[in-house]
């Protein structure tokens, strides 16, 4: 071996970076730095039973089994300290972190080149609906976490697939939906043994659900009264299906529309909207001047049953609920990795970037405003005029109330169906002993047959 020579410059190794890897890491800090202050009301109900459930029985959700535990368990585990509705937060931006990851990887395994799956795993993270109900405290993220992980997991481990498809499952009922994008993963990747291993699949994955769900509906304290096991599998309060297919068509296009964009044309908006407007122009003529060497997608069977199941569904089913459609998110964005994987990745790069300005100062920032919230900024108001046992009788327990009493915890809320001024005055009397004040809130005041506008709280005398 020839000496080194005096004064030669030692080569130090560089680790190469890994993009999946660092575009997850900014997606969480990203997240994490716009938490959402206008909360989904699913999200203030889960935080809500999280922190007065008396016992794990009142954790069971038929819609989303399971995702109350994770929050409970993360409330637990920090000692009660941590409102549940913030630990589900930060736990819902490390979950859209992931998905970025899975994502990569699945474009990845679609043959994409790494700086087209970096740029698509980008639009993903950039895109508006995604990015918003990750820094909420939904289920829709963890569930679609679990479903991207099973799809990569299925042709090679076809029993981990089934068992993180069961994962999904317990997050969220709707990725029941992705049952024959499994099957289909199957046949493509068995050669000749997709019997034995879809009967495999389909008795851990269903099986396993079917266990727990009959575990659940015995153990459950909260379910409507009779209701059978069949009747609460299927059970969704007032909302029937119907098909209007014009209705239905529109939905899915603005819906689609919405998975990728939000806010409207307002404050920092307009600064955004040149910028966004110019780089989406530009990619779109990208991919029109290319448009020879776009991929057929033919051949990308589970990524175009995966979304058109979804999509069918959501022809009937809430249509206007966009975040249902987050469902399809990710397999509609790797269609379009795998059609421009022969293009530059430049124009890919270049809608993250349009959809990143755009979404960020329309929908992302203004939504983590507590003014864009108007009954969180009623709420937090109210701290001042609520002093610590105060007490707040109300007849129905609406929505808006949900998020007034998360934020006033220091107020004792009386349930009280039908109007009783007997027992108001009762109550009345108790509090004023203490030096404390009674309220009737608007639905007690409506319930009584007295006229009352939303948020009114009226003194009790």
């Amino acid at each position: 071996m020839a000496p080194r020579q005096p004064g030669a410059a030692r080569r130090i190794p560089v680790a190469r970076v890994r993009p999946a890897a660092a575009l997850a890491l900014l997606t969480a800090i990203l997240y994490a730095s716009f938490l959402t202050r206008n909360y989904y009301w699913d999200g203030i109900s889960f935080a809500i039973e999280i922190e007065h459930a008396q016992s794990y029985r009142d954790l069971f959700n038929v819609h989303h089994l399971l995702y109350d535990f994770v929050g409970y368990a993360e409330y637990l585990l920090l000692g009660r300290a941590v409102r549940a509705l913030y630990l589900m937060q930060w736990t819902n931006c490390l979950a859209g972190a992931a998905l970025v990851w899975l994502a990569y990887r699945i474009f990845r395994s679609h043959d994409v080149p790494v700086a087209h799956s970096a740029a698509c795993a980008a639009v993903v993270a950039a895109s508006g609906t995604f990015w918003k109900f990750s820094t909420d405290a939904d289920s829709y993220i963890l569930a679609n976490v679990f479903l991207a992980a099973a799809y990569l997991a299925i042709p090679r481990a076809p029993f981990r697939g089934a068992l993180l498809h069961f994962g999904a499952l317990m997050m969220h009922q709707l990725a029941a939906l992705f049952y024959p994008v499994a099957l289909v993963l199957l046949w493509r990747g068995k050669n000749g043994r997709f019997g034995r291993a879809a009967v495999g699949y389909t008795c851990l994955s269903a099986g396993l659900t079917m266990a727990m769900y009959a575990m659940a509906f015995r153990l459950a304290s909260h379910k409507p009264p009779g209701i059978s096991f069949p009747g609460w599998l299927s059970y969704h309060a007032e909302v029937p299906f119907s098909f209007k297919p014009l209705a239905g068509a529109g939905w899915l296009l603005l819906g689609t529309a919405r998975l990728f964009a939000g806010g409207k044309l307002e404050g920092l908006a307009y600064a955004a909207a040149p910028v966004s407007l110019a780089l989406v122009v530009w990619a779109v003529a990208q991919f029109v001047k290319g448009r020879r060497l776009m991929a057929s997608l033919r051949r990308e069977s589970p990524l175009l049953l995966w979304t058109g199941v979804y999509a069918a569904f959501l022809l009937i089913w809430e249509p206007y609920n966009t975040f249902y459609r987050l469902f399809y998110l990710v397999p509609l964005i790797a269609l379009l990795a795998v059609a421009a994987r022969a293009l530059p990745a430049r124009p890919l790069a270049a809608l993250a970037m349009s959809l990143f300005c755009w979404n960020l100062f329309a929908y992302i920032y203004p939504n983590s405003r507590v003014e864009k919230n108007q009954v969180l900024a009623f709420a937090l108001e109210q701290r001042k005029h609520w002093p610590p046992g105060t007490g707040i009788i109300f007849s129905q327990f609406v929505p808006d109330l949900w998020t007034i009493s998360y934020f006033n915890p220091q107020v004792s809320w009386i349930p009280l169906e039908r109007p009783d001024a007997a027992r108001v005055s009762e109550y009345a009397a108790e509090l004023s002993r203490r030096g404390a004040k009674l309220y009737l809130d608007w639905t007690y005041l409506e319930r009584s047959g007295k006229p009352a506008a939303r948020f009114q709280f009226e003194l009790a005398r």
